[in-house]
């Protein structure tokens, strides 16, 4: 599990760093990744924000949101990762 949370924690910081262009292939993974891993919030805020750029509107306020969110999952995921109880 601490593998996984750390993986998240990395792909998070990518999505995070990532300019405009690349960001919907790095949200792609997180969607299942994230939902995996008991962040369905973040999962449905990349998907939101993936639909977004195939429909060809406007990405920006549902990328702000997924960034957001990663933001928070992230430092979490941090945290989980730490405790000495997790398998």
């Amino acid at each position: 599990m601490r593998a996984w949370l750390e993986k998240l924690g990395d792909q998070i910081a990518t999505f995070l760093a990532t300019g405009d262009a690349d960001a919907p292939g790095i949200a792609h993974k997180l969607v299942a990744q994230a939902g995996m891993l008991g962040y369905p919030r973040l999962s449905d805020a990349c998907r939101a924000y993936e639909d977004a750029v195939l429909a060809g509107g406007d990405p920006g306020p549902a990328l702000d949101a997924a960034r957001a969110l990663a933001m928070e999952v992230r430092a979490d995921a941090e945290a989980r990762g730490k405790d000495p109880e997790l398998l």
